[in-house]
């Protein structure tokens, strides 16, 4: 989690650093780093989300922290205490870790095939250079 999340552009967009996080607590199902608990203000890992400047959610999750069921405007609201039910339960860093081992193969092997293609076409490119 950033000291930055909940913070705005110029435009009035989201920040990059919220966007991010959203997206992967979204798609990942998860929330906060450990859990659910790391946005509350006990933690004072997002002080910018908790802060009177920010917006001022002492035990609230972002909206992106919710089911995707029940997600709608203030559905993290008080849900940063861990024990709501409308909330991803697990944390992003167990969830984001078994991804890449889910993952990982295919992503080793798809790096693999992109080296020897490019070898390949160092060599194929060396070939013509040599001919003219």
């Amino acid at each position: 989690i950033n000291a930055e999340y909940g913070g705005k552009q110029v435009d009035g967009e989201d920040s990059s650093w919220t966007s991010g996080i959203d997206w992967l607590q979204e798609n990942l199902e998860c929330c906060g780093v450990d859990g659910a608990e790391d946005w509350s203000r006990d933690m004072n890992l997002a002080t910018y989300w908790i802060s009177v400047n920010g917006s001022n959610h002492l035990l609230d999750t972002p909206d992106s922290c919710c089911k995707e069921s029940v997600r709608a405007s203030g559905c993290g609201t008080g849900a940063a205490t861990g024990y709501n039910v409308n909330v991803y339960g697990p944390g992003c860093y167990e969830n984001g870790k078994d991804w890449v081992m889910d993952y990982g193969l295919a992503i080793g092997v798809c790096g693999f095939v992109f080296v020897i293609f490019e070898l390949l076409c160092c060599m194929f490119a060396g070939c013509l250079a040599r001919k003219s």
